[in-house]
Formats: structure tokens, sequence, C-alpha cells
């Protein structure tokens, strides 16, 4: 995420030329794709299996509610800066959009640890039954006879 921040704020000291802005946007894009993959793993950590469907359901819902709070920000940046010029203005909207992103990111990786377990938040007896709740039990392989479609005996 932070990676992902600060190549965005970069794209602020790309002047035009088009060879650069593309590198610039290959590694935005590079840092960006392993944002919404990496969400899934960290999520079993934190939600059983019976919550995770949910969870990720208002983690997609995040993208169009950013659409309809991003797009008005951009321009109440671009609306302010009318005069400076085109560059000026897209410099600043991309600082501004993409500083607290960094900002966000190392925040987020002091605050948060990576597993339930070591939350200092949690009490012992929490930790253990989220240690209870995500330990994968063994299931039951299903037999083959009683599965739909195969003949019965």
């Amino acid at each position: 995420m932070v990676l992902w921040g600060l190549t965005s704020a970069a794209t602020a000291f790309v002047h035009p030329g088009l060879a650069v802005l593309m590198r610039i946007r290959l590694l935005l894009g590079m840092f960006e794709a392993g944002f919404f993959p990496g969400n899934h793993p960290v999520s079993t950590y934190w939600y059983p299996s019976q919550r995770r469907g949910r969870v990720t359901g208002l983690f997609l819902f995040g993208m169009p509610i950013y659409r309809v709070l991003g797009g008005p920000l951009s321009g109440t940046i671009m609306s302010g800066m009318e005069g400076l010029g085109r560059h000026a203005w897209l410099a600043v909207a991309v600082l501004v959009e993409g500083l607290p992103t960094v900002l966000l990111g190392f925040l987020l990786y002091r605050m948060l640890p990576d597993k339930p377990g070591r939350a200092p938040w949690l009490n012992d007896a929490e930790k253990c039954w989220c240690s209870r709740c995500w330990t994968p039990t063994a299931r039951a392989t299903p037999r083959l006879d009683t599965m739909a479609g195969s003949p019965q005996r």
C-alpha cells in the first residue's frame, strides 16, 4: 500500500512525456495488483469462513464508494487550481490523493497485527477462541456412492 501511494504521488513529478508516464503507470499497476488478492489471505486470519463472504462483499463494495467520493474530491481539487495550468492541478490532485495512502499504509503496518493471536487488544480467552474458530477442521470426504448423480447401492 505504501509503494502504491508513493508511485501514485510520483506521477505528480512526471513532466509531459509518454515513456516516463507509462513506466510509472506500469509500476503503479504492479503495486496495486498485489493489494486485491492479498486481501483474501488476510481475511482468513480475521474472519471465520461463515462470515468471510460478507466481509469480502463489504470490501468489494468499497470500490464504488471510492468512485462516488473520489470523483468529487478530484473535481474539487482541480476546480480550486484553475489558472495554474493543466500539469499543476493534475500534480496537486495525485499528491493529495497519493500521500494519504502512504501515511495510512505506515499507520496500518504499525497498528494492525497480522493475526488475531498477536493483537494486543484481545485478552487470552479471546485469542484462544480465535485460534479454535480459524483452525481448519478435518472434513470428511464425501463418499462417491452418496453424491448426486451416482448410482445408489
